[in-house]
């Protein structure tokens, strides 16, 4: 990892203290939650041993968020952006319902749903076979159908790369009886093959983030729309910088004067 060297570059030039900026914390969408967490810790403590003080990242879900770590890890939330996008596009959000696709997505999709008084489901997808679990399960399909039926429904994803399971589950919720469907993912590491896959489907918006560059997906996928995430990272960075300095006990450099001779710029 490129990072790594930076880090480490870093510290030779006796940097004081190192933040890692990770939009998008790698490892943390496989689906099989044990050697996630492995892995993750595995980053976390290879960024520690070059130098890291502490992590700022978007988005990080529950399961991750609950891991021991090495290194303190701000975790950013974009909820109330995509609550105004939704308020913005959307003039009645009675009709709508957010469906988690993922154990993992749980939380942002409930917390999006309460946040905007929307209803809330969930839509387990078996990725191995590729086929619903609730085929096996009539009951939560039933309470699935009164959820969604005759709603706008929002599926939410953490991450996505080849789109499968977004279009596996807006094939067979618009089977449900969902007038529409809609899709938000925090993430969108998309594949050429998973953006044709996308614009094919029936999803009419899918609303991901910057966290991962998306300049040549937008031109790929008429049907992708991007929020830009910076203003939270400048935020958390100038709230790191400031509080180093009000730690400061000489008060920080700002008012320092310079020495004879030397130029400050």
């Amino acid at each position: 990892m490129e990072i790594l060297s930076v880090i480490q570059t870093c510290m030779l030039c006796s940097a004081d203290r190192i933040t890692a900026i990770l939009p998008y914390m790698p490892y943390t969408s496989l689906h099989h939650a044990q050697q996630r967490s492995v892995n993750l810790q595995l980053i976390v403590k290879l960024l520690r041993k070059a130098g890291a003080s502490q992590i700022i990242t978007l988005e990080m879900d529950t399961f991750d968020a609950q891991c021991r770590l090495e290194l303190p890890v701000e975790n950013l939330t974009i909820t109330d952006e995509l609550c105004s996008w939704f308020r913005n596009n959307f003039s009645n959000l009675t009709e709508h319902c957010f469906v988690s696709l993922q154990k993992a997505e749980h939380s942002s999709a409930q917390n999006l749903a309460n946040s905007l008084g929307c209803g809330f489901a969930v839509f387990q997808t078996n990725f191995l076979d590729g086929e619903s679990d609730l085929k096996n399960n009539s009951s939560d399909e039933i309470q699935l159908v009164r959820c969604i039926e005759g709603k706008t429904a929002v599926l939410v994803e953490g991450v996505s790369d080849d789109g499968y399971g977004l279009c596996m589950a807006a094939k067979s919720i618009l089977e449900m009886g969902a007038k529409a469907i809609y899709a938000v993912v925090i993430h969108g590491t998309f594949t050429y093959d998973g953006l044709h896959r996308l614009s094919d489907s029936p999803i009419t918006r899918i609303v991901t983030t910057n966290s991962v560059d998306q300049s040549e997906n937008l031109q790929i996928c008429p049907k992708l729309q991007c929020l830009d995430v910076s203003i939270h990272f400048a935020s958390a960075i100038a709230r790191i910088h400031n509080n180093s300095i009000s730690e400061d006990p000489a008060g920080g450099c700002d008012d320092a004067t310079p020495l004879s001779g030397d130029n400050v710029t």
